[in-house]
């Protein structure tokens, strides 16, 4: 599947595209270490292409545990 999927190195808060690529941007444990997370968000749907879906996966213990 390495013909399917393109790697974006960068900031999550200043992705490198200026169009919108992505028809799937993923995020897995990030967004959950990001102060400015509407920042996050809006670069996410910046490159998102319409039609597209976001994909989170976030795992996170809170105050009464797992």
């Amino acid at each position: 599947m390495a013909d399917c999927v393109t790697i974006h190195n960068g900031s999550a808060l200043d992705l490198p595209c200026t169009t919108p690529p992505s028809t799937a941007p993923i995020s897995q444990n990030v967004v959950l270490n990001i102060a400015d997370k509407p920042r996050f968000y809006r670069e996410e749907f910046r490159v998102l292409r319409p039609g597209g879906v976001l994909a989170l996966s976030n795992v996170c213990v809170g105050p009464a545990g797992r």
